[in-house]
């Protein structure tokens, strides 16, 4: 233990001798060391931590399968509550807001979601405070509440006596029974609510019928069960369902791998990334210790002359090297911290369980283990290199021009040439994912986005009801909503106004609706039956959204209740349902044949027919990097019954500022309703810059790894040509002095380090040939393979090099003969 302390301290003393060789090692590491740090924080959190509830591996998710994987309806989820024989539990949630008033407090827009009264014993979750539901509470108007720790503190000041006490929700008075966990997760990667509702409904509520696919199911499995076996009781459940609904099937899916989604590929990605930069960095503190080791050949071989074994040589260099380690770990630790703030600023909203990111016990170990497993990369090379060099070449006079420099030199090289391979690796990722970038940023979205500000209405059902029947009076929110127009169409700077109840990229309350087409085969069963989106608009929605018409007219003042149905539709639609024909004036509804009606409608009760008008640009509805789906639009005013949503989107077309518009805005909604607040606002600019925020995430810190692994590179390779040069002076002299010009010397240098160069992109590319397969997910527009910025990148990587070469190249023309052979 002695001789360790004293291997350690010597090396000590060795670092603080050489300033600027200690310096540039740590921060070489610690920037490998700190990006890897950040990212294992947000890879720990996203995908290795278990969720945050009892037993959470036995917990579920229960979808339907029809034409994809879709939500339940209310018939499906009882039948597989009742007759499963796998679930200790089956509940089911749908998310919702609510208008909070009342409190002597300004009206609040706050997310909710409804919820069985057994989910919250499925996940294993009890209140701190009160109670949980009951199954009493799941009677058809009994109002009670479960609030969140964060809601109960922000706007009741944590009281204690809030229990039992009445609050107002889309004006109807909820009973506050129990307040949750502080921080308590709900299934994370889904909008975060404030407040729970029992799931209930009213006899006959056409929203419990198998024609609203809209229930989110969670189970937690029965101990010992496998997801196979979940799967094979489900679909039995389902084949004994409604032959009117034969088509549709369950899958059980882990609640862990429903959360993680789609995000542990790039995900990983990044983490392979860093760990390539990280082994750079490694190879370049190997090279500086390589260089290091070279000057102290003699000193080795004075320790070898007296006694020391080639194990002692081996321990000391690598106990030299711990604190290089430790202390590079240190100052990639705080790199991390720091970069850590940095990048939750950017981390995508869709990232699953980003609220968990930091740095605590388990990060820490990483760091740890990862400072140690440098010391072993970079210190042990060089120290079996160094042990392995014969003592007499080390007491030799010209021993720095023998064997082992020749030695040294090999190994040097090949540590550039795995340097130049691994940088280019990433930066062919980089490049990819950069041109992916650049192919969604310019895709065509079918709309303009520029000065058109959107925000969300949502009117309580309480004070606005919805009619069910189609024959019933208008909604009493489309008077609210036509009166809201005419305001904000009177203020100063408007250009247009409209509202929807979806707004292009998502935004807001979508609903998929059976489509058929009058004239056409009717389909045998549903699964035959196309499913379009539904989009409710006003008459000036689309010149609001600079959404181009194809053919035919959009929709005016004149198609209110009382006038002739009309629809228009999109593209998609005319593409797949009129492929050799003129779509307008054709008869159209959004349902399936009457024959297939049972279950789903009386067939006394047919759905409304609509007359094609307009064909429309396709917009993208969900996202930029999928193809647009099947919309059929309808007009505000003619939409009656199931399906219509108090909750609409305002978009409005205004050169004005934002804040003066959206004051103004909230002015006019006030003055139609005091009590009802606007929620949602942002700019169709802002909506669009958040679909980015994914791609934009992972091609900034890969395009930013790679850029650092491509700058280690060329100065790994500038330091083994100034090494060279160095090493080489009597031979350069000697040449000089024999007549050779300084382009010659140029040329040799240069040429000896782009050698190295092209050997290292030549086996770069093959390896980015094979890894850049696993990112084909993450991109767009462009092939994995991509020739293009295969050469591009290729050339860029051999340009930084060929300056890296350059600079000790020149100084090699300038050897003096004379003063370099004066030392030999």
């Amino acid at each position: 233990m002695d001789s360790i302390l004293k291997d350690i301290r010597y090396g000590m003393r060795s670092l603080l001798k050489r300033p600027a060789f200690t310096v540039i090692a740590i921060m070489t590491l610690a920037i490998g060391i700190g990006a890897n740090t950040a990212i294992f924080s947000v890879v720990d959190a996203t995908l290795l931590r278990q969720l945050p509830y009892p037993e959470s591996e036995r917990l579920v998710m229960l979808w339907s399968m029809g034409k994809g994987q879709m939500s339940s309806c209310v018939p499906d989820y009882r039948e597989w509550r009742d007759q499963n024989q796998v679930f200790e539990g089956l509940g089911a949630y749908w998310f919702g807001d609510f208008n909070l008033t009342g409190d002597n407090q300004n009206a609040e827009r706050v997310q909710g979601a409804f919820v069985t009264t057994n989910f919250f014993s499925i996940l294993g979750v009890t209140p701190v405070l009160g109670r949980g539901f009951q199954a009493a509470d799941e009677q058809f108007g009994q109002h009670v509440v479960l609030l969140s720790h964060e809601l109960w503190e922000r706007r009741y000041g944590a009281d204690p006596q809030l229990i039992g006490r009445n609050m107002l929700l889309g004006g109807v008075s909820y009973t506050v029974v129990g307040v949750m966990p502080p921080g308590m997760a709900f299934l994370d990667n889904s909008p975060k609510p404030e407040l729970w509702t029992p799931l209930s409904f009213a006899a006959g509520d056409n929203m419990a019928t198998r024609n609203n696919y809209f229930l989110r199911l969670v189970g937690r499995l029965k101990p010992g069960v496998s997801i196979e076996q979940a799967n094979a009781d489900v679909n039995t459940i389902a084949g004994r369902m409604s032959d009117d609904f034969k088509g549709i099937t369950g899958t059980v899916v882990p609640l862990r791998e429903q959360i993680i989604g789609n995000v542990r590929r790039p995900l990983l990605v990044l983490l392979g990334a860093v760990a390539f930069m990280l082994l750079v960095a490694c190879v370049n503190v190997a090279n500086l210790l390589l260089a290091r080791a070279a000057a102290r050949e003699r000193e080795f071989a004075v320790r070898a002359a007296l006694g020391a074994g080639r194990a002692r040589i081996i321990r000391q260099l690598l106990l030299e090297s711990v604190p290089l380690g430790l202390l590079g770990g240190g100052a990639g630790l705080l790199l991390a911290v720091w970069g850590l703030e940095l990048m939750k600023t950017l981390l995508p909203s869709s990232l699953p369980r980003y609220n968990t990111i930091s740095i605590d016990a388990r990060v820490l170990g990483f760091t740890l283990l990862a400072s140690m497993l440098t010391v072993v990369i970079f210190g042990l090379l060089p120290a079996f290199h160094t042990a392995r060099h014969e003592m007499r070449d080390g007491l030799n006079e010209g021993g720095r021009s023998g064997i082992g420099s020749r030695r040294s030199s090999r190994l040097r090289a090949g540590l550039v040439v795995t340097e130049m391979a691994l940088a280019l690796i990433l930066l062919v990722g980089a490049g990819l994912m950069m041109q992916s970038f650049f192919n969604l940023r310019h895709v065509d979205t079918g709309f303009s986005a520029t000065n058109v500000l959107t925000m969300r209405i949502p009117l309580p059902k309480a004070k606005y009801p919805v009619p069910q029947d189609m024959n019933a009076p208008p909604p009493a929110g489309l008077s609210f909503f036509n009166q809201l127009l005419e305001r904000t169409q009177a203020l100063p700077g408007v250009e247009s106004a409209g509202v929807t109840n979806i707004l292009p990229l998502g935004v807001g309350n979508g609903v998929g609706k059976m489509f058929s087409v009058e004239g056409h085969p009717l389909a045998t069963s549903l699964e035959q039956v196309p499913v379009v989106g539904l989009e409710l608009v006003s008459p000036n929605y689309f010149n609001t959204l600079g959404i181009p018409l194809r053919r035919g007219r959009g929709f005016t003042s004149f198609d209110r209740a009382g006038a002739q149905q009309v629809a228009v539709i999109n593209e998609t639609v005319a593409r797949r349902s009129f492929p050799n024909e003129d779509p307008l004036g054709k008869t159209i509804w959004l349902g399936p044949p009457e024959s297939l009606l049972a279950g789903i409608r009386s067939p006394d009760n047919p759905f409304i027919r609509r007359t094609v008008v307009g064909v429309i640009a396709d917009v993208k509805s969900d996202s930029l990097n999928t193809a647009a789906g099947a919309e059929v639009y309808v007009p505000l005013e003619q939409y009656r019954g199931e399906g219509w949503d108090n909750t609409l989107m305002l978009a409005v077309r205004s050169s004005l500022p934002t804040d003066r518009m959206v004051a103004a805005i909230r002015e006019q909604v006030r003055a139609l309703d005091r009590d009802q607040p606007v929620t949602g606002i942002a700019t169709m600019d802002e909506r669009l810059s958040r679909t980015l925020s994914e791609p934009r995430f992972n091609t900034l810190l890969l395009g930013l790894f790679a850029g650092v692994a491509m700058l280690l590179a060329a100065l790994g390779i500038y330091g083994v040509m100034s090494y060279v040069v160095t090493q080489r002076r009597p031979e350069f002299a000697i040449r000089i002095a024999l007549g050779a010009h300084g382009s010659d010397v140029l040329r040799l240098v240069i040429g000896q380090g782009m050698k190295l160069t092209l050997i290292g992109v030549g086996v770069g590319l093959l390896g980015a040939f094979a890894l850049t397969r696993l990112m084909q997910q993450l991109l767009f527009g462009v092939s994995a393979a991509d020739p293009l910025t295969f050469a591009v990148i290729a050339l860029l990587l051999a340009l930084v090099a060929l300056v890296a070469c350059w600079l000790p190249a020149r100084r090699a023309t300038k050897v003096d003969p004379l003063v370099a052979l004066r030392y030999e």
